[in-house]
């Protein structure tokens, strides 16, 4: 299935994209988190990242389909 992927803050720079369409098998929100980790050579930050699908915070472990729009919100900071 493909799903639409949003990035929000910081994880923009660290995934190279603030949206992506994410082709996967994976159904669970941190199955797919971990596929981008892993293609993107990133560390997994599940532990202080915020998931989001369709624009409501979610569980790591919820699942996804393919119309849902998966987000991950990282920790924001500045003043």
């Amino acid at each position: 299935m493909n799903i639409t992927i949003e990035m929000y803050g910081r994880l923009k720079h660290v995934f190279g994209h603030d949206t992506l369409v994410w082709k996967t098998e994976a159904i669970t929100v941190k199955d797919i988190y971990l596929e981008l980790c892993e293609q993107h050579h990133c560390v997994d930050e599940s532990n202080i990242i915020r998931p989001i699908i369709d624009d409501t915070f979610c569980q790591w472990q919820s699942k996804v389909t393919e119309y849902n729009v998966l987000g991950f919100l990282p920790p924001a900071s500045g003043g």
